[in-house]
């Protein structure tokens, strides 16, 4: 993702009052993130796996990243986001 200045407050501000408890600003952290979490779905497509169960798993793996997170600014969030997930597909994947 592309952050001016501007976004990147947004970005921290929404990481920052997330990880004090706000669902409200989790769900719009969660609804900026969608078109990623859609995508890995869609590129990985595992067998099985519907787009509901898969928004779940992208929801709990979000919410840990969140936890683990440690301010270096929203592009590295996004990395890590991004990696996470790519480790959770490939979690499922050697379960099925």
């Amino acid at each position: 993702m592309r952050f001016n200045e501007e976004d990147e407050e947004k970005y921290l501000k929404l990481i920052n009052n997330t990880r004090r408890g706000s669902n409200k600003d989790f769900e719009e952290l969660f609804r900026r993130y969608w078109p990623l979490v859609r995508r890995l779905w869609q590129r990985y497509n595992i067998s099985g796996l519907e787009l509901a169960d898969w928004e779940q798993e992208a929801r709990v793996v979000m919410l840990e990243v969140i936890r683990l997170y440690n301010n270096q600014g929203p592009r590295m969030f996004s990395y890590f986001f991004k990696e996470c997930l790519t480790n959770r597909i490939r979690d499922i994947q050697r379960q099925t």
